[in-house]
């Protein structure tokens, strides 16, 4: 019996991933070049995370710009939360600085901000974007955090 549940379940993950492969394809190439990219934009944040210091990648973070993407931003935040359901350890902060280096390819001003809360005694950091006085990644809850760091500077 549990070599059926196997089979099973290894049946059900491929029916998946082919689901996943032809809703890709079903999709325009200019929305498929954009979720292509920012994968791997979502992928080197996260790696420059894990490998450089976090003032380090503060100071490279103005000289990068994603790739002119003639994109608009609700598409690129499409883009972003469509891809980082594939990128290991896509946090919030990951997310919210791949969407900034995008938009700003884009020519789109953006900022992101990093608060901390404190939720059942135990501290609890959270990283979200705005541009032009809205948040656009990372809502709805922010009040409740405390801001502790803006990296960018949203353009009116």
């Amino acid at each position: 019996m549990p070599m059926q549940n196997s089979r099973h379940c290894d049946f059900a993950i491929i029916v998946t991933g082919m689901k996943r492969v032809r809703k890709f394809f079903g999709l325009s190439a200019c929305d498929r070049t954009l979720l292509l990219r920012t994968a791997v934009v979502l992928i080197v944040v996260r790696v420059s995370l894990w490998l450089a210091p976090f003032r380090s990648i503060l100071r490279v973070l103005p000289r990068l710009r994603g790739s002119r993407a003639c994109a608009s931003a609700d598409r690129l935040m499409w883009s972003v939360c469509c891809a980082a359901r594939f990128v290991p350890y896509a946090t919030c902060l990951v997310q919210a600085l791949a969407l900034h280096i995008l938009m700003s390819g884009a020519g789109y001003g953006s900022c992101v901000r990093i608060g901390c809360a404190s939720g059942d005694g135990k501290p609890e950091a959270h990283a979200w974007l705005e541009a032009g006085g809205q948040v656009l990644l990372g809502g709805p809850d922010i009040e409740r955090y405390n801001q502790l760091l803006v990296i960018g500077a949203a353009r009116q």
